[in-house]
């Protein structure tokens, strides 16, 4: 009975650290920091269930003489599983009981230097410090230094739970909250249950219990990572991002491939609008043409019954993607065909369809070099833009230099542009090296554009300038008129104050007047 318990818990274990790793390695935004944790968990615990019955289960004996060092490496992932559900407990207590909403920089990196920090920091005191302190000689004593830090991390986590679990219920005031604090509880909760289990394991083997509560003991460490892989790859968050997963696997596998005669219609098209085939409406109005072409293209295309089926932003990022990889192969071809190694060749020929888009696009004939005249902007051997930049320079100040040579420049690319099928110069006109007709035409194509690009630009910021100077000159005029009117009416309060004054001076002079004539009369009563 012990027997296949083992090998079920062994089985099951390894099947549900399987499990979540496919689902860590799959769904990309499933990778949350608690998620992380689980697995840690789940992984260590799966490993401390192997190393339990290895000679059991695997039948694989390691003798007496290892005995201690499987002991040893033992208590040392069973640590490992209690230190990293620590540090899941830590991290809820962080969040749901301080409250702390800030993102922690690193935050796996930080776990994961937590708990393996706090791994050593234990293994070094039981190890090292303890033994110099007090030195155990007896079996029993050694047996007590393995289990001490497991029912103290124990007892440490199951504090954090029920913090966490009171924390939860007392702040749950919506079902928001409710959602997400049930979730990371639940989490933390059947982790600590589960180290829990195995506290109560070694608690009953060292008092001695009955045969039945132990083997029930038993069952439950061997089984303890299946209840918390259901709860990590069951929960909301899980099933829904399964949900996508799946509902995204459907509709690539649903999707049909292009057909050979959607291609030829869009080869087609774009031989009609070759501004779109070469990617030249860049202007905003140039984005309009190309998402009206688009939306017409792609309406041809869906019409085709045997083919796929695509919205026009799609069709674009297909054509982007299949003219690039059309790119590759044709210049994989040339390599191989202006090699001198021989041997079979390691890239496909071209189809027809192919080789009508690659002539459209000019790369052919760019790598050829047949008339040194590609108007196209895809360049199948690549030059940095800098160097393109300085040879456009360099060839600019040349035909500066030489006038004449610039003048018979513009006619051969006049009457380049005038008998396109042609691929003979005229005798009379000067032969110039390839690279000087591809720059002189590169920039024909492109400076006058940038010109008018930048003419517009400038006579936007003139007009703003004039506007903003315009505006400058009314505030001006309107402070004017104010301090105008301050110094009109200064001047009338200046007057005001003048005239009271004068009134006030000849008021005191009749007071006084008066008063001294007063004075006289009452002095000559008295003479008489």
């Amino acid at each position: 009975m012990d027997f296949i318990v083992n090998l079920l818990g062994a089985f099951l274990s390894l099947l549900c650290a399987i499990v979540l790793l496919l689902t860590w390695f799959l769904l990309p935004k499933w990778r949350s920091l608690q998620n992380f944790m689980s697995i840690q968990q789940i992984v260590m615990g799966t490993l401390h269930i192997i190393a339990i019955n290895i000679d059991d289960v695997f039948f694989i004996s390691y003798g007496d003489d290892n005995n201690e060092f499987m002991i040893n490496i033992k208590s040392l992932l069973f640590l490992a599983t209690m230190c990293w559900s620590l540090c899941a407990s830590l991290f809820a207590y962080l969040k749901l009981v301080l409250l702390y909403s800030g993102k922690i920089s690193f935050e796996k990196r930080t776990a994961f230097a937590l708990a393996n920090g706090t791994l050593v920091i234990v293994r070094m005191i039981t190890e090292g410090l303890i033994p110099i302190l007090f030195p155990f000689s007896t079996i029993f004593g050694k047996l007590l230094l393995r289990i001490l830090p497991i029912y103290v991390m124990g007892t440490l986590n199951l504090y954090l739970i029920i913090k966490v679990t009171k924390s939860v219920l007392r702040s749950s005031v919506n079902s928001a909250s409710r959602v997400k604090g049930r979730r990371v509880a639940s989490l933390v909760g059947v982790a600590i249950i589960c180290d829990m289990a195995v506290v109560l394991y070694l608690l009953t083997v060292m008092l001695q219990a009955v045969d039945v509560i132990e083997r029930i003991m038993n069952a439950i460490l061997m089984l303890r990572m299946v209840p918390q892989t259901i709860v990590v790859l069951f929960n909301t968050s899980s099933k829904e991002h399964w949900r996508r997963y799946f509902r995204k696997r459907k509709m690539t596998s649903q999707r049909k491939k292009v057909s050979i005669r959607q291609l030829e219609l869009l080869i087609e098209f774009l031989e009609k609008h070759t501004d779109l085939a070469r990617g030249r409406l860049k202007s905003k109005e140039g984005h309009a043409v190309s998402n009206r072409l688009w939306a017409e293209c792609a309406e041809n295309l869906n019409a085709e019954i045997d083919g796929d089926e695509r919205s026009p932003k799609q069709w674009t990022k297909w054509y982007t993607d299949y003219k690039c990889r059309l790119i590759n192969r044709f210049r994989k071809l040339k390599t191989y065909q202006t090699g001198t190694g021989g041997g079979p060749a390691t890239v496909d020929q071209l189809s027809p369809l192919e080789d009508r888009l690659v002539s459209l696009l000019e790369a052919r004939r760019e790598a050829v070099g047949l008339d040194g005249t590609p108007q196209s902007e895809v360049q199948i051997n690549p030059v940095p833009l800098e160097c393109q930049r300085s040879l456009e320079l360099s060839q600019v100040t040349t035909d500066q230099l030489h006038d004449d040579h610039h003048i018979s420049n513009m006619v051969i690319c006049e009457e380049q542009v005038n008998n396109e099928g042609s691929q003979e110069e005229p005798n009379q006109a000067p032969s110039l090296p390839r690279s000087r007709r591809k720059r002189t035409r590169h920039n024909r194509d492109t400076i006058p554009s940038e010109l008018e690009s930048s003419r517009n630009s400038l006579e936007k910021i003139e007009e703003s300038r004039i506007e903003v100077e315009r505006m400058v000159a009314s505030a001006y005029n309107k402070m004017a008129d104010a301090v105008k009117l301050m110094a009109e009416a200064t001047a009338k309060s200046a007057e005001a104050n003048s005239r009271i004054a004068d009134s006030i001076e000849k008021l005191t002079t009749r007071i006084y007047r008066k008063r001294m004539r007063v004075d006289d009369d009452s002095s000559d009563d008295e003479d008489l």
